[in-house]
């Protein structure tokens, strides 16, 4: 009796060492990303992801009204650009956008029409991450 269990336990074990010589892996293929796999005996290496750095950029950019003979009018065209620069600005950066500013404007005049235009400096600055290439 002795002798049969050590040979069912010896063939178990055979089994066991052959299963894992051989070894499936069932990759999904149907996604549009990038697949990668490793293989490796032994124990596992430790795999970081690529190394990140996030920097803060800040811009500035000219912000300009229509020129118009009435200075509220003038003023009320700056605000109107300033709002489409935004919009713009959020539209082109989504979440890396961390803040943007206006200004305060100020009335250029044109000395020959007479003709105020308001004019600021716009700031803003945005969330840009940088890929080691190390």
């Amino acid at each position: 009796m002795t002798k049969i269990l050590a040979v069912v336990i010896l063939a178990f074990g055979l089994s066991l060492a052959a299963l894992a010589d051989e070894a499936k892996l069932k990759v999904d293929t149907s996604s549009n990303e990038d697949t990668s796999i490793l293989v490796h005996k032994g124990p596992l290496p430790l795999v970081s992801p690529s190394p990140m750095e996030l920097k803060i950029m800040e811009e500035s950019d000219e912000i300009s009204g229509d020129p118009d003979s009435d200075r509220l009018t003038s003023y009320k065209s700056w605000k109107e650009a300033c709002a489409q620069w935004k919009k713009e600005l959020k539209e082109n950066n989504g979440k890396n956008l961390i803040s943007s500013s206006c200004g305060t404007p100020h009335v250029n005049q044109d000395s020959v029409t007479f003709a105020k235009t308001n004019v600021s400096t716009g700031t803003y600055k945005l969330k840009v991450s940088i890929k080691d290439t190390n």
